[in-house]
């Protein structure tokens, strides 16, 4: 294995880029850095959340980052020069974002708060293409596109008296 120094005490997210070359972290003041894991250097530097960041994603192409704060910032980068495409605010209840997937085509971004399902499509503008319905009474923890097509996506929820579903659309 290889360990990658970074210039933080603490950090708060961890995402690896698809090729495995780039380390991207969001650290305690909501500033996300990108490190090259064989020179260790710092390539890129992403600012504009207010509030902590608690979920990064590439996308499967390497090209996209996505990143979501505690209150339901979502915010949609270009790893090349460090820009960002789109800043949202998602969630009626502002909640904040437990799990966000990339389709495996990079298009879509499904970004699942604790009680709602946000699709958001782009590729230079990201913007709300659908907000799926969700049942009031579960917590939406997990999503996962499927791999090959990319157009199957399953969440995975938690009721809130305990249990569990997974919906596949």
């Amino acid at each position: 294995y290889k360990e990658v120094a970074i210039n933080s005490s603490s950090v708060e997210e961890l995402a690896l880029s698809p090729d495995g070359k780039t380390v991207a972290y969001a650290d305690s003041e909501n500033v996300i850095r990108l490190v090259d894991v064989e020179s260790q250097a710092s390539s890129q530097l992403f600012k504009g959340h207010t509030s902590s960041i608690k979920q990064l994603a590439f996308s499967p192409d390497g090209q996209t980052l996505a990143s979501a704060s505690w209150k339901g910032e979502v915010r949609v980068w270009d790893v090349g020069n460090g820009k960002a495409l789109s800043a949202l605010e998602l969630g009626k209840s502002m909640d904040h974002i437990n799990d966000m997937a990339f389709s495996s085509d990079s298009g879509t971004l499904a970004v699942a708060t604790g009680k709602e399902l946000f699709l958001l499509e782009g590729k230079t503008d990201w913007k709300e293409k659908s907000e799926l319905g969700i049942d009031e009474e579960m917590v939406e923890n997990s999503i996962a596109f499927s791999s090959e097509e990319g157009t199957t996506l399953a969440i995975c929820s938690g009721g809130k008296l305990g249990g569990g579903i997974v919906r596949v659309w």
